[in-house]
């Protein structure tokens, strides 16, 4: 089999997702399965989320230098002198430290069955990854852009992306270039719309609409998935709130993990 022909029997998979936008592995069901999926899911974990909205702040340490540089002052003054205790690195370093609370959040199993996701699905992870950062960007929208822009920019791409296109390669071993621009301009037209959706009247309902569009497809019979995320991000957005600003600079964030079961 020639490689573009091992290619083309690896896309398949992943186009699918992309022409779909559906994260769910439910769609290999009969839609009343998948409404009667989304409906039982929702109810079992309708208790989640409703914990008053508190700061996210969580000490994660700091990203070390190698001992035998910062273990004595010849060392130290050399890190000072290439700027690894500046500013712009410090910020690069909470940006990498923040991107792992964001994979960790997003590959939780338990967040994925909470949404009605297939954690085995390219798309379902993508998906839970794209809306935490969004989440980030949005609370960063009001801060002094001198320090939130280029933190930002390092936590889309040194990390978002990076780890998007490692991930696409998994997926596809041609082409990949053009899936990840796909990606890319789903991300932010996704992101667009919850931006519109939190601005507008509607509240979390407004957001669960774009939530139906981009996560599951379209597809209506997910609707009480996509308001139990709707809560979820709104809370995530509410706690972000009473986040001190330099703790998300340091990447000192946990996400919620509010989750119960019920039934």
């Amino acid at each position: 089999m020639s490689c573009s022909q091992q290619g083309r029997a690896l896309v398949p998979r992943l186009l699918l997702q992309l022409q779909q936008g559906h994260a769910c592995g439910a769609h290999k069901l009969w839609p009343g399965q998948l409404a009667a999926l989304s409906t039982q899911g929702a109810a079992r974990f309708k208790d989640s989320f409703l914990s008053p909205p508190a700061s996210l702040e969580f000490d994660r340490g700091r990203v070390r230098y190698p001992p035998q540089l910062e273990g004595n002052p010849l060392g130290r003054g050399l890190l000072r002198l290439i700027g690894a205790y500046g500013q712009k690195q410090q910020l690069a370093n909470g940006a990498a430290i923040l991107y792992n609370a964001i994979t960790e959040q997003a590959e939780d199993k338990r967040l994925h069955e909470a949404f009605g996701l297939d954690p085995d699905a390219f798309m379902s992870t993508h998906h839970l990854l794209s809306v935490h950062v969004w989440l980030v960007v949005n609370r960063l929208k009001a801060e002094d852009r001198a320090k939130a822009a280029p933190f930002q920019q390092a936590l889309y791409s040194d990390h978002f992306y990076k780890d998007t296109e490692r991930r696409v390669y998994r997926e596809v071993t041609v082409h990949v270039g053009k899936w990840l621009k796909k990606l890319e301009q789903h991300t932010y037209s996704y992101w667009v719309a919850y931006d519109q959706a939190v601005a507008g009247d509607r509240g979390w309902s407004g957001l669960a609409d774009a939530l139906v569009k981009n996560v599951y497809g379209g597809d209506l019979t997910m609707r009480p998935s996509a308001a139990l995320l709707s809560k979820y991000l709104n809370r995530e957005l509410a706690c972000l709130e009473l986040t001190p600003v330099d703790a998300l600079y340091r990447g000192h964030i946990k996400f919620s993990t509010d989750i119960k079961v019920t039934g």
